[in-house]
């Protein structure tokens, strides 16, 4: 059952690239610096209207880029293929890490991992190299090995050049935290190992327990000090900064002064102290935070309070919340995915508190299903005189209602059978019913074409050569009459 739960998550971000073109925003204007970069071969410098791009490392449009070579520069596929792929790692990633499915079935099912993974946009490749970073880090401190080490640094500078500089951030203030807990509780030889975790004690009176783990994962074989592991740091630490340092010393050679400035201090210092953009206070992820980990925040929330004391991973898996949550809470420029960050171990911890059979998860789920009938029955039930924003005509789409009607039903026959059901079954069963409720009008191709102005505002990709006209019209996208237009300056 988990597995084909699993596959219908991944299948389920294949079918929107099929029926539909760039989403006007973010993907279109990531469309046309891949554009200027090709026809200027510009690829240390990317440019956006002629101007030097200075928002984004260039990673992702080099891979955009590379793939327009085999796919053609106006397949679809070619923009949402490395989110696609970066997805399925990440997957593998969170399986691997924590020695179970579920894992990988909680955070592909969350609602934030999901949509993104359909997208043009870097945010999902960005995660799971921060994930592989932090799965490094977690085996360097539990096997004094350097070489995760090395890996882990490797893994946050590639993350450094896909969307900036908070891989290493958050990498460092989780290092920092793990030093600091292991620090503080001292050798914890009488931690309960996590299922994934093989541990060998040196204490000949327990030499002869050697009782294989339920399911392998992360393995250490000896007792590990609370002190900072000995050894050679410097090959990490040359990789954490030399590899983002290839791209940017020959990015501000190139684009002198003015870019440097621009880089240094307005995308990087000015987003961190005073944003001229998406500023909020410092509480804003608290409140948003329900909306950010759907649909697992009440499982989240319990797994968060029940393994505070749990086994290394469990606990690891807290620092690192803390170590993406209080960063980007610091800093002045704030959105709602930055957070993509902590859903790994979020999915973790949930996988765990759901293995474990804790009579809290069928009542989480039962309350996560009450509210999915309730947002169905709202979305049935108003008016789209009742939105003064634009976004209320959508409410009189008969695609809409019928997504309003499935999730609320879906809910509903759940609900009525909620108290038959394991935890697991019941877990998946919240974690694919909005899956399900949002695939619904792409189900075929009659209902993804008329979807497509419901899934979002997008503008058609002019079918016109790639040397000659941007293939997002990215800056001169505009509704009009409820359509979208795209005119494109030759």
């Amino acid at each position: 059952m988990l597995a084909t739960a699993l596959a219908f998550v991944v299948i389920g971000i294949t079918l929107s690239p099929w029926q539909r073109d760039l989403f006007v925003g973010d993907e279109t204007k990531y469309g046309q610096v891949v554009r200027e970069m090709r026809t200027t071969s510009s690829w240390f410098l990317p440019t956006l209207d002629g101007h030097p791009f200075t928002h984004k490392p260039p990673l992702h449009f080099w891979l955009v880029d590379a793939l327009t070579l085999p796919l053609g520069v106006h397949s679809m596929w070619a923009f949402v293929l490395p989110s696609i792929v970066a997805f399925v790692f990440l997957l593998w990633l969170l399986a691997t890490m924590s020695g179970s499915r579920l894992a990988a079935f909680i955070g592909g099912s969350s609602l934030m991992i999901w949509a993104s993974a359909q997208t043009a946009r870097m945010d999902v490749a960005f995660t799971a190299f921060l994930v592989l970073g932090a799965w490094m880090l977690f085996v360097f401190f539990q096997r004094s090995d350097f070489r995760a080490l090395l890996v882990a640094a490797i893994a946050l500078a590639v993350a450094t050049l896909i969307k900036g500089p908070m891989a290493p951030v958050i990498g460092l203030v989780l290092f920092f935290l793990t030093w600091l807990r292991r620090r503080r509780q001292g050798p914890a030889n009488d931690a309960p190992p996590h299922p994934g975790v093989r541990r060998v004690v040196s204490d000949a009176s327990q030499q002869g327990d050697d009782t294989p783990p339920p399911h392998t994962g992360v393995r250490h074989d000896a007792v590990v000090p609370y002190a900072l592991p000995r050894g050679n740091y410097l090959p990490a630490i040359l990789a954490l900064v030399v590899i983002p340092l290839l791209w940017v010393v020959p990015a501000m050679i190139l684009g002198g002064r003015e870019y440097t400035r621009e880089v240094v201090m307005k995308q990087t210092v000015g987003r961190a102290v005073a944003s001229w953009v998406h500023q909020a206070p410092p509480w804003y992820y608290l409140g948003h935070l329900p909306a950010i980990v759907a649909p697992w925040f009440l499982l989240a929330l319990i797994a968060v309070i029940v393994f505070r004391r749990g086994t290394p991973l469990q606990r690891f898996c807290i620092d690192w919340i803390v170590a993406v949550l209080v960063p980007y809470s610091l800093m002045s420029s704030k959105l709602d995915v930055y957070m993509m960050a902590l859903l790994p171990p979020v999915a973790i911890l949930v996988a765990d508190l759901v293995m474990s059979g804790h009579r809290a998860v069928k009542i989480a789920n039962a309350v996560t299903l009450l509210i999915y009938a309730a947002i169905g029955a709202t979305g049935m039930l108003l008016k789209p005189s009742m939105l003064k924003s634009p976004d209320g005509a959508l409410l009189a789409r008969d695609d809409a209602r019928t997504f309003f009607a499935l999730f609320a039903a879906m809910a509903i026959v759940e609900l009525m059978i909620a108290a038959r059901r394991t935890p697991l079954a019941s877990t998946i069963a919240a974690g694919l019913i909005p899956i399900i409720a949002f695939r619904w009008p792409t189900a075929s191709p009659r209902r993804g074409r008329s979807s497509r102005r419901w899934s979002g505002n997008t503008c058609r990709r002019m079918r016109s050569r790639f040397t000659h006209v941007p293939i997002s019209g990215a800056a001169t996208c505009r509704r009009s009459s409820g359509t979208c237009t795209t005119s494109i300056n030759m």
